[in-house]
């Protein structure tokens, strides 16, 4: 069933949440170390975004109708993977945080054997946005299958990394920031 989280929830650990649908409302407010979400009908919406201050974040919805992950993040935001899965699954990516974005390239996580793949994808049409005040660091993979992506830094600086991949099959792909580094690949 859903999961709707209406007061903070606060760990050092990590947090594992699976449910049709996963939201916040009103002072609903999940920060923890490590966040992964697993959803079939989405995870916050346009109007009531996901509202996290976790420093790693994982996602995945795998709904055919295609709504939306969208998520406001209020500090350092590690991504990776985060995904809209099925080729017909035209679902956005929406994340905002008020710190910086990094996709990783791959991240040994503290305290644990396990690694953090760098990757935000949308298997069908639908559009990625990452928008950030502070740096976004692309060093992992930024994908759609046609639809656009924008990448936004504010006033800090727009980094693809040498390993770093922003793509697009089909859609137009639009960087924004005080100063844009792209030491990777941009294919559109």
């Amino acid at each position: 069933g859903p999961i709707i989280i209406g007061a903070a929830l606060n760990s050092f650990n990590e947090v594992h949440l699976q449910g049709s649908s996963i939201n916040t409302t009103g002072a609903g407010r999940v920060g923890v170390h490590s966040l992964s979400m697993r959803a079939s009908a989405g995870i916050g919406s346009l109007a009531t975004p996901f509202a996290t201050s976790s420093t790693i974040l994982r996602a995945e919805n795998i709904d055919p109708s295609g709504r939306p992950i969208v998520i406001s993040s209020s500090g350092q935001l590690i991504l990776g993977p985060v995904r809209q899965v099925g080729s017909t699954n035209n679902g956005s990516i929406d994340i905002r945080s008020s710190g910086s974005i990094d996709v990783a390239s791959g991240v040994l996580l503290p305290n644990s054997s396990a690694q953090l793949g760098g990757l935000v994808s949308v298997e069908g049409s639908g559009n990625v946005s990452l928008v950030s005040l502070g740096p976004v660091d692309i060093g992992g993979q930024v994908s759609t299958g046609a639809g656009t992506i924008g990448l936004s830094a504010g006033g800090a600086i727009l980094t693809v990394k040498p390993s770093g991949v922003v793509s697009s099959s089909g859609g137009a792909i639009g960087l924004s920031a005080a100063n844009v580094v792209i030491d990777g690949r941009v294919v559109s």
